[in-house]
Formats: C-alpha cells, structure tokens, sequence
C-alpha cells in the first residue's frame, strides 16, 4: 500500500514557493505516493508554517498528537481542518493526545522536530533545549509508551542548540546521523548503541552536510510497492558516493528540487512531508 503524507500548502502570496511547492507534490504523486494537501490560514505568520509535524503527529493506531508550540505565530498553526481532510480520505482518528495546555506554563515540546522517533522499537530521542521541555517529554513517552533516549548537542558557537531531527533520521531500513554534535562521549556511546540496537545501517553525516540537510530525506514505498529515497537537490550534492551507495540499497533515490522552500523555510523534505501512520 502506498504510504500516505500530510503537506501544507504555502499561502498564494507567494508565487515562486507556490509554484516549487506544486512540482514537488507533483512528482510525489507521480512515484505513488499518498499527498493529502492543508491549506494555511492566512493569519499564519513566519516561514516555519510548511512544517506541519511540529504541531501534530500521528502513530500507530491513527492516534494523532498534538503539540504545544513556543512562538504564538507558530501556534496559530495548528488547525482542525486536518481532521477533516483525513475523514474525507477515509482516515479516522482514533483519539487525539493533546500536550497544548502547557504552553500556558511555558513549557514547549515541538513535535517531531524536537522527538524522534524509532516506531518499530518504541524508542524516542530527545535533546534537551527551551523548546524541548525533558519533563513534558518523559511524560510523552509515558503517555504513548515509549522509552526515552535523551542527550544533549551543540551547534556552532555553543549559544545555538539544533533540533533533535537535525541530528538523527530514523528510515525503515537505515539511519542518518551526525554523531559528532554530541559532544558528551557517555551520551554520544548511549545514543549509537541505541541505534545500533534497531538492526537498521547506520550512515553517518558531517556537520556541512546537515547543514545542507543531507539529513531530511524521506524513505518511502509507492503505490506498486516500489521503494523510494527522496532527496533534495541541495542535500544530494553533498552526499559522498560512498553514502549515496548505501542509501540506494534501500529504494531508488528521486532527487527532488525544492531550493526555493529550503532557502524560504530552513528545511527541506522530511520536515513537511508528515507521515500518517495507519
């Protein structure tokens, strides 16, 4: 079966993005890929809109979770038009886990930037930063009965904490991780032997090449059954032939131009292509 995603649309205002945007779910139709398109309200400000998986996820069971965001224009975001868009397509909720009620202590965890997830061991990895509050996060994973892994990196002069997805990408048969953000080595040996632990290869980045998101590819199957690894143009650029050999193990890679949404938005396909996990 054809695996399904969910992708906001970027607001008409911006024709260039509108336009990239539209070739991309284009030619993610085209390999047989599931794209069930949100519209944006336009009282959505910023350019983090496009990335639906900060404010909600799904898992296992279409249980749908819903997260408390840090910044009042990203939580003006959230929108249960999605409801809608997946009962039209056949896709009931089953329940909602809904964290938002912590913003009001100021306490923020955003969604699967922040939480990765390894959904066949039932692991999830944290760094901890101000928008991914430890104690909300321990209480995720109590609530969807994960275990946590929990670290701590640093990016460039110390004051910058990158997002927990920037560091690791969890795919069906193979992970891609920058380890050396990790600068703890007891942390760093807890986090690879975890990894290491889900039987998947584990390909490893270089700090260029997140910055280049050679880390946000998306592995996925078609609607024949056939196996795909979406990659940006700006990440496939910097993969070395080494790691571009391993990745093809796992599907054909598709090399998708999305330069304009990338320069617009800071990141590139895995962080808008939401997955709806049946």
């Amino acid at each position: 079966m054809a695996e399904k995603f969910l992708m906001v649309a970027p607001l008409t205002a911006t024709a260039e993005l509108k336009d990239e945007f539209e070739t991309v779910v284009s030619k993610l139709k085209h390999i047989g890929l599931q794209i069930l398109v949100m519209p944006v309200s336009d009282v959505v400000k910023g350019n983090q809109y496009l990335c639906s998986r900060d404010w909600i996820s799904f898992d296992v069971g279409k249980v749908a979770t819903v997260y408390p965001m840090s910044l009042l224009e990203r939580q003006r975001e959230r929108n249960d038009m999605v409801f809608e868009i997946l009962e039209q397509d056949g896709y009931e909720v089953s329940d909602v886990i809904d964290f938002t009620d912590a913003e009001t202590e100021g306490v923020f965890l955003e969604g699967l930037s922040s939480v990765v997830l390894d959904r066949n061991a039932k692991v999830a990895y944290l760094s901890v930063s101000s928008v991914c509050d430890l104690d909300l996060f321990i209480e995720f994973c109590e609530e969807l009965e994960y275990t946590p892994i929990i670290f701590n990196e640093e990016f460039s002069n110390k004051n910058e904490v990158l997002k927990t997805s920037k560091i690791i990408t969890i795919c069906k048969d193979f992970i891609l991780v920058c380890s050396t953000f990790i600068e703890n080595k007891k942390e760093r040996k807890l986090v690879l032997t975890q990894l290491k632990k889900s039987g998947r290869e584990i390909i490893y980045l270089d700090k260029n090449q997140i910055e280049s998101f050679a880390n946000d590819v998306v592995q996925c199957v078609g609607k024949d059954g056939d196996a795909f690894v979406l990659v940006s143009k700006t990440a496939f650029a910097v993969l070395k032939d080494d790691q571009k050999e391993k990745i093809k193990k796992y599907g054909a890679i598709k090399v998708i131009d999305c330069t304009t949404i990338e320069k617009f938005a800071n990141h590139s396909l895995g962080a808008m292509m939401n997955k709806i996990v049946e």
